[in-house]
């Protein structure tokens, strides 16, 4: 799986899928009002009537039995460093995502994830709640998960740092070297698509750490790979990393180029 700029991938459900109304007839005005001068259509009719009374009625039970506020309630009294201390104590070595529109991990950003804890500890959603139209109170308490996910998440982190479980240096910033090199590759002339740098998400199970997609292959020159690598350092990564590339249409059958890697600033084969 990749994530694209501006792009947090590992999306997860998002809240109650409104998936009541699968399988039912949708039913109209006309097709519940009886027929004047046909008296044997309206038995029929109020058959459906009865039907569309039932679908009704589950609605509201539904909707009266999920209320978002009802799920993030559990925030208002939470203690975030004390919830950390009694999940490491069982075991559950989690940190915490939110979802709306999309997911996220609060504090912890993706590339950080994927190349310093992957390894140690596993991600849980507390808010699934999603993200469309709420009264205030339910966006204050989003507000609020939120706020407490970001401090576990950091306490989480200070933890597995302090017991040696990090599994990257303590001062690599993989996310602003992310996005670092998307700036570079903003600057590359487009023809008429952009140059793309693509983040692994696991890349632990990969061959590169990032792909360098440039759609007209004239672009794909030294000096570009030279300008990537010189980055490198800059965010406390002193090993290597390790870049597939492409060029073309990168929907239909890229070209692929030889791999590089960066190494102490400079390019590597």
């Amino acid at each position: 799986m990749r994530l694209e700029a501006g792009y947090q991938p590992s999306r997860q459900s998002s809240g109650p899928s409104g998936g009541w109304a699968e399988g039912h007839e949708i039913l109209t005005a006309r097709q519940v009002r009886p027929t004047v001068g046909h008296s044997s259509s309206w038995p029929a009719s109020v058959e459906t009537g009865r039907t569309l009374l039932r679908i009704l009625i589950g609605i509201l039970l539904t909707v009266s039995a999920c209320k978002p506020d009802d799920q993030l309630a559990w925030v208002r009294k939470a203690d975030p460093a004390r919830m950390v201390a009694d999940d490491m104590r069982a075991g559950r070595v989690q940190f915490l995502q939110v979802c709306g529109s999309t997911c996220s991990t609060p504090g912890l950003g993706a590339l950080t994830y994927a190349h310093c804890y992957r390894s140690t500890a596993s991600t849980r959603v507390i808010d699934s709640t999603g993200s469309g139209i709420a009264p205030d109170a339910h966006a204050d308490l989003k507000a609020q998960v939120a706020r407490f996910a970001e401090t576990y998440n950091r306490t989480l982190g200070t933890a597995l740092d302090k017991s040696g479980k990090r599994t990257c240096g303590s001062k690599e910033r993989w996310d602003d070297l992310w996005t670092a090199m998307n700036a570079l590759a903003r600057q590359v002339p487009q023809h008429p698509n952009a140059t793309l740098i693509i983040a692994a998400r696991d890349p632990g199970g990969s061959d590169d750490d990032f792909h360098l997609h440039v759609p007209d292959f004239v672009d794909l020159t030294r000096p570009l790979r030279e300008r990537l690598c010189a980055l490198v350092p800059q965010f406390g990564i002193s090993g290597a990393v390790r870049f597939k590339v492409t060029s073309g249409d990168i929907k239909r059958q890229p070209v692929l180029w030889p791999y590089f890697r960066c190494l102490a600033g400079r390019v590597a084969a």
